[in-house]
Formats: structure tokens, C-alpha cells, sequence
């Protein structure tokens, strides 16, 4: 009754918005490489907007945050409240790197 999983609407998500998600998850590649402390998916936006176009689709970060993390890439450590305004202080996913990030089938 128009209720999806979280991994329908993620892939919903991906389908949908395929070229800002492949640009985001390239950058998010390398990026999480540099990351040696906590981090979440505000952290990843608002590092790829210093030298990217904004996106439509604000969704499509959290897109391959689970994605680098159902890879392997990620691990969850806890919930926080989102900083950014736009967030209104709701509670968002903090990660951890596993690592270097290997090549991606």
C-alpha cells in the first residue's frame, strides 16, 4: 500500500538521480580515504559542494553512504543530530572508515 523498504527507496533513489549518484560515490571513494575520525553524510556534502554543483536530490548522499557501507567501506558507530539548518537537528547516521577503499565491480 505504497510503503517501500529502505532498500527499494534507496534504489529508487539511485535510479533515479544515476549521474549525480556516480559523481558523488567517486568522490566519496577518495574522500573517505582522508577520513581518520567520525563522520556522516552532511560531512561528505558539504566537503563535495566546495568544488561540485549542488545537486537536486539531497537523498542521493545518504544513497552512497549505505552503499560504501553494505561495500564493506563503512562501519556505524551511532546516531547524532544533523548540524546543517536544513536538517532541523533530526537524527542522522555517524560512520567510520574501514580503510582504503579498493576498486568497486
Amino acid at each position: 500500500m505504497g510503503t517501500k523498504t529502505k532498500d527499494e527507496g534507496i534504489a529508487q533513489v539511485i535510479q533515479n538521480n544515476l549521474s549525480d549518484y556516480n559523481r558523488i560515490f567517486g568522490f566519496a571513494k577518495d574522500w573517505i580515504r582522508t577520513k581518520t575520525s567520525e563522520f556522516t553524510a552532511e560531512d561528505l556534502k558539504v566537503d563535495f559542494l566546495k568544488n561540485h554543483e549542488p545537486i537536486r536530490q539531497q537523498n542521493v548522499y545518504g544513497a552512497v553512504i549505505n552503499s560504501l557501507a553494505k561495500n564493506g567501506r563503512l562501519t556505524y558507530i551511532r546516531h547524532d543530530k544533523a548540524k546543517l539548518p536544513k536538517a532541523r537537528s533530526r537524527y542522522i547516521g555517524v560512520w567510520q572508515s574501514n580503510g582504503q577503499i579498493k576498486a568497486f565491480a
